[in-house]
Order: structure tokens, then sequence, then C-alpha cells
């Protein structure tokens, strides 16, 4: 994988002759489906770094003569601004409707890896799915079956490719969507949060964000999904240590941050930070894991610190530490609207399990944790209100919550036009606490084709 060119380096990409496909590219470009799938080139074919490269207004085809390999650029990465050093594992599956062209184009070989959740478009009426290389969308009007490539190339090449791109193929604003690893701050693992001790307010730098126990939750329009952290040890002045050379002397895994330097990550981190979202979300580290008495030990990356407690039982040995709390006593206190925000002390309602598409008269399955103090709550009674198209509001009820707080409920959806959104809102009955209702909604879409089994093309090189 690269690290794409600038613009810069398209100036010479501009000519008056009619733009084909290279002859270097042809094989391949119809191997992947041609114009029809990969759009037709937008540029001349030119060199940089001793690579060859052509843009079609889907992708950007790129040839290294040192190995004799094609392969698609990573324009995704740039789309969702991710950083190559923060390798993560994919937390994501591919939306069912993209598996056939998926494979089609041979899969993970072309389109890299999937780099978020599929995600409700709505002003233009569609779902979008980004991966690496290509990014996948169906627009609300489109029969089912059909599915079209984003144009990644476009993108890219802007202005200095003479092309415009149509509104239904572009790339669109993900901040305006709530699908990926943490689409509102309500879909956040609260194990992994702690606590809200805030509701949403604006911060100094005139962005919404939420404060929890463990992190601070902020609308970064830039970012995957639309939200990120606060970098709290930073803004809380834990101090950052200068990055080592990978050794290979010590035990974990070694995580880079700036160039070949990074710091080793113990193996139970490693694994507790993909689980929860990765380090594209937590950052990389910043420090050594380090000792701090007999019964603590810690480790800081950019946006929370992790606590590591031998003694604990073993689902309580790792925790982030409550830096969430300190950032709320020493900085934003005097951001915080002051009518009766206080540490929350009622129960706190997660949605857990939700699709945010689903095909029409198809089922829903919606799966609810309900909390009191980050301990799960059992034995409470949930509602669940949907409301529906034609004004009709339906209200069913789960059943109570088992020993670890969760519930489960199927909803038979409407048989609403494709494109049609569903609102609901999930509330606790007959509680004395105070309680966060949680509301969110999901969208009806066409059905679901079955995908065939095989790639229909060649896999990238072959």
């Amino acid at each position: 994988m690269i690290i794409f060119l600038g613009l810069v380096s398209c100036q010479e990409l501009l000519e008056d002759n009619p733009i084909t496909v290279d002859a270097i590219f042809q094989e391949k470009y119809q191997s992947l489906g041609g114009e029809e799938i990969l759009g037709p080139a937008i540029s001349q074919i030119y060199e940089k770094n001793g690579r060859k490269f052509q843009f079609t207004s889907k992708v950007s085809m790129v040839y290294d003569p040192e190995i004799n390999q094609f392969y698609l650029a990573p324009i995704g990465n740039e789309i969702l601004k991710i950083a190559e050093h923060l390798k993560y594992p994919n937390h994501y599956d591919i939306y069912a409707a993209f598996e056939p062209l998926h494979m089609e184009l041979g899969g993970i070989l072309s389109t890299g890896r999937v780099l978020s959740d599929v995600i409700v478009d709505m002003d233009h009426k569609r779902i979008v799915q980004y991966f690496e290389n290509v990014g996948f969308y169906q627009m609300a009007s489109d029969p089912p079956g059909v599915v079209h490539l984003l144009d990644y190339g476009a993108w890219k090449c802007a202005q200095a490719c003479g092309y415009h791109a149509p509104k239904e193929s572009s790339i669109g604003s993900i901040s305006a969507n709530e699908a990926g690893i943490a689409s509102t701050p309500e879909r956040l693992n609260p194990i992994f949060t702690g606590d809200p001790l805030s509701e949403i307010y604006v911060g100094s730098d005139g962005l919404e964000e939420r404060i929890y126990e463990n992190v601070v939750i902020y609308r970064d329009y830039a970012s995957p999904g639309g939200i990120a952290l606060r970098p709290l040890p930073e803004l809380l002045e834990i101090p950052a240590e200068t990055p080592q050379a990978n050794t290979s002397e010590e035990e974990g895994v070694f995580i880079a941050s700036e160039g070949d330097l990074g710091f080793y990550v113990p193996n139970n981190f490693d694994e507790y930070i993909r689980q929860y979202y990765g380090y594209l979300f937590i950052g990389h580290p910043i420090n050594k894991f380090v000792k701090i008495n007999e019964g603590l030990y810690r480790q800081c990356f950019e946006n929370l610190c992790l606590d590591y407690r031998p003694d604990e039982s073993e689902d309580q040995k790792i925790h982030p530490m409550a830096l969430g709390r300190k950032y709320k006593q020493v900085i934003a206190r005097e951001y915080i609207p002051k009518d009766g925000v206080d540490p929350f002390t009622g129960i706190t309602l997660t949605i857990q399990k939700i699709s945010p598409v689903v095909p029409s008269g198809k089922e829903q399955e919606i799966s609810v944790l309900a909390l009191k103090k980050g301990i799960p709550l059992s034995k409470i009674v949930l509602s669940l209100t949907v409301a529906y198209p034609d004004s009709c509001q339906q209200t069913q009820l789960f059943q109570p919550t088992k020993d670890d707080g969760t519930t489960g409920l199927e909803v038979n959806c409407s048989k609403a036009d494709k494109g049609t959104p569903i609102k609901f809102k999930i509330c606790a009955e007959e509680v004395e606490e105070s309680v966060d209702c949680v509301e969110g909604e999901y969208l009806i879409w066409g059905e679901i084709p079955e995908t065939t089994g095989e790639p229909l093309l060649a896999t990238p090189g072959e």
C-alpha cells in the first residue's frame, strides 16, 4: 500500500486528446469490469516514483514494474483520514447487498479492507460502505441487486482531471451519517466509556461534546462516524515520552507513532484495544507500560490511559483510567451548562445490536443493555415505541433484563417503501430512578440478493 500522491502531481494529466485506458492497464481494467464497473478513464497515464498511475472515475490504477504488480490505490484511507501506522482489525462486516460485487472484483485483494459499517446517507438517498480502494453504494431507487462504486478516482484527482462526478456517486460527507464504530455516543459500550457525566454541550472550540467517566466524545466531522475522542492525556498534561526503536527485545506488540519509532503495547492491552474500537479510535501509545505500584500498571495513549490491576477479577483487570472525571473538574467546568447537569446517577440504556438497514417486511433485531452506575441491571422492563411513516405508533415490551443487564426484541418491520426511515424510542418502565430514554432510527431497504459463493473475475495481482 502507498500513501497516495497530492494533486500537485496531477498537473500533467490534462490533455486535449480523448482519454482512453492505457495499454498497460487495459487487461486488468477489463478483468475488473471495464467502464461499466470502474468508470471511464479521466486522466492520461503518468509516472511517479517509478510507478505508473491512471485515474478512472471510480479508482486509481497503479502498476509497479519493479515487482510486476497491478493494484488499486488506497484512496479510502484518505477519504476517512486513516493513518497507515494505526493498524487495526476489521471490525465491520461487508453489507450483504455489496457482497456479489465485492466478490466479482476479487475480494479484499482488489477492494482492500473494509473501513466502515454500512452508512445511511439520507442526503443522497443511498446506503454506502467504504473500503480502502473502492467504495460501494446503492440508491433507494435502484432495483434489487444493482450496486455501484463511488467516484474515488474523481474525488482524488478533483479539478486536475476535469471530471465532475454525478451527485449519486460522489463522495458525500460521512459526518452527517449515523453509522460506524461509534456513530453516536449511545452506541459505544458503557463498560468502555464509563457513566456519562454530562449532557451534550458546546465545548470551548465550538464543537459538541459529552463527558464520560473515562473518555470525552466530541463531534469531529472529519472522522469516520462523525465523532472522535478528545486527547485527554495531552489536555491533562500527562507527559509523553520519546518514541523508541523496535528492538524486538520487549514483549507485546510494537505500535509505531513517529515513522519507525513507537512503543510496545502489552498483548492483553492490544487485545483490549482491538476489542474496543482499535488504535484508530484510541490513538497510538505515548509512553511505555509502567508499574505504578504493586497492584497497578499503566500505559497512556493519545486519547486515554489504560490501567492493569493483576489482583482484580479477570473481567476487571484492564480498565480505562477515569480521566473524563478529571477533565470535567479541571477543564470543562466553565463550558458545561449550569442548569442541573450533574453526574448521572440513574439508569443508562445502550443499544448493543441493531441493523441500520432492514429489508421491507423483515424482522429487525434490537438488543439493549441497562446499567446503573456501570453495573448491569437485571429484572427491569423496557418498552419500545416505533413510529411508522403513516403516523401510526406501536409500543412493545421487552422481556425483563437478564443478570447481565441485556434484553432483546424482534420487531416486524412494516412493508414501507425502500428508503423509508423508521424512528424508535426505548425507555425503562415502572422504575423510580431517573432514566435516559434512547432514541434511534433505521432504514427500510430492498431485498438482499444471495451471494454466489465464488469470485466472478480474476483477482488482482495474478
